[in-house]
């Protein structure tokens, strides 16, 4: 929570953000003990949300910078969740 200046408004929502953490860290670890992924995946400022948030959040980024939806649904098409992909691959 530091690192990236996170408060929560409560001990629930604290609680809540941090099992989204533990399930993303899990993901993020699973993918970088993968030997067939040439790429490594970290921990950034969007891992304690969920994927649904980070497609909004996605989509909110698209509307601002004018990105094509066809990108955005490629790019949520490849199977990856939406915090893997970065955000200068949604730059136009």
């Amino acid at each position: 929570m530091a690192t990236y200046g996170r408060s929560y408004n409560s001990v629930e929502e604290m609680l809540h953000r941090a099992r989204v953490f533990a399930d993303n860290l899990a993901h993020i670890n699973a993918i970088n003990a993968n030997p067939a992924y040439t790429w490594s995946a970290a921990v950034n400022k969007l891992a304690d949300q969920t994927t649904e948030e980070i497609s909004r959040l996605k989509v909110h980024c698209c509307l601002l910078r004018n990105v094509s939806f066809v990108v955005l649904s490629l790019i949520l098409a490849s199977g990856l969740p939406p915090w893997h992909v970065p955000i200068s691959a949604l730059s136009p």
